[in-house]
């Protein structure tokens, strides 16, 4: 059934609400998904159901502090690359970092765009069972200023952590469609 004129685009969950008139796809029915995020609606407007356009600034941060312990991760491998190459193999090194990336990048991704609980409360597991080895660190130090480093991150993923926490990221993760 195709749709003749313009229809009306509400852009549903923003802050501040808009509406423009668009030229409406081509046979398109109430309830269909369109690329981009959009959906028709039973009206015939298009509602924009993209999650990322309502994410509070709490998970954004969580988000973007996460990637930054990340690289830091990244860098205290490479200052201690050779440490590491000295107990085992190259290849074991490489193939734990890329897995733990890899994880904590997925797991991180899950929460902040799919307000998946599960990655959430699997993340904090895994920090809580890092701590251990944080302290650990900590008291027998580590060449290079690594120690600095892992002072840095474990205190950026806290952060990270306890914005998960906070009254608007509850709330978001609490509205789900």
């Amino acid at each position: 059934m195709a749709h003749r004129g313009y229809i009306d685009i509400r852009f549903e969950g923003l802050r501040s609400a808009t509406t423009d008139i668009i030229p409406p796809p081509t046979d398109c029915l109430p309830g269909q998904d369109l690329s981009d995020g959009f959906q028709i609606a039973g009206t015939g407007t298009l509602i924009d159901i993209r999650r990322d356009a309502m994410r509070p600034q709490t998970i954004v941060n969580f988000e973007r502090i996460v990637f930054a312990t990340l690289i830091l991760g990244l860098l205290q491998s490479y200052l201690g690359w050779e440490r590491s190459a000295q107990m085992t193999s190259a290849g074991f090194v490489i193939t734990v970092q890329a897995v733990t990336v890899g994880l904590i990048a997925g797991l991180t991704l899950l929460v902040a765009h799919r307000r998946s609980r599960v990655a959430k409360w699997i993340m904090i597991v895994l920090f809580a069972l890092g701590l251990p080895v944080f302290f650990k660190t900590i008291s027998h130090g580590a060449p290079l200023g690594s120690v600095w480093i892992t002072v840095l991150q474990t205190g950026g993923q806290l952060i990270a952590y306890s914005l998960l926490f906070s009254d608007s990221a509850r709330y978001w993760f609490s509205e789900r469609n």
